[in-house]
């Protein structure tokens, strides 16, 4: 849902994200992108997905703040995540968009 966002708003929007499941169950997700997109888009997106899924499963409404931060030496840190045991959490525990699986083949 938030990349489908991110698409509609940047329609040149390219991406790669890692799925890392923490301690206490919950997924956790890195996601990569040389693009800049303003923090509050993504709390302001976030919180619109996170709130409808909640609402209607009978959940109370919730404020998620993602941490966004800039991080240098992109290779080592995603390969950081994707080499962790137990990452997966039901199929792949990675994914990158068309445009960017493309210009890589």
């Amino acid at each position: 849902m938030l990349f489908k966002r991110a698409r509609r708003k940047f329609p040149e929007f390219k991406y790669v994200w890692v799925i890392e499941k923490q301690k206490r169950g919950a997924a956790h997700f890195h996601i990569l992108t040389p693009y800049f997109i303003p923090k509050e888009w993504i709390n302001n997106a976030w919180n619109e997905i996170v709130n409808e899924w909640q609402i209607s499963n009978g959940y109370t409404k919730q404020t998620v703040l993602p941490n966004i931060k800039k991080v240098n030496h992109v290779g080592a840190y995603l390969s950081k995540y994707l080499s962790k045991e137990g990452h997966k959490i039901g199929g792949n525990g990675y994914g990158i968009d068309t445009k960017t699986r493309a210009l890589m083949k």
